[in-house]
């Protein structure tokens, strides 16, 4: 399985590179002699995406005490349940969040 995910990363960090990259070659380039020589490499100007990348910290303050009506109808279970959670949660300006 953990040769599966490593397979598919790897694929998709290839077709990413592949299609996020504009490669112009604006010169030819052209192999050494065969006395090894020298030779020329090409140049290739290469358009990369522009990211803009922001971090901000925040604090959310999150309600302890929610009350919550359940319908009548629903079975009786026995069960105690007692969680404590911690979360980090990073929002962006454009609205996408995530929690850690």
């Amino acid at each position: 399985m953990k040769a599966l995910v490593t397979v598919l990363v790897i694929i998709l960090a290839i077709v990413a590179a592949i299609f996020l990259f504009d490669f112009n070659v604006t010169k030819e380039g052209e192999l050494p002699e065969v006395n090894v020589t020298g030779g020329e490499m090409p140049d290739v100007d290469v358009e990369t995406p522009d990211v803009d990348v922001q971090t901000e910290r925040k604090t959310i303050e999150v309600p302890s005490d929610i009350d919550v009506d359940l319908p009548d109808d629903r079975p009786d279970v026995d069960a105690d349940v007692d969680m404590d959670v911690d979360a980090e949660v990073n929002s962006k300006e454009d609205g996408n969040s995530t929690a850690q």
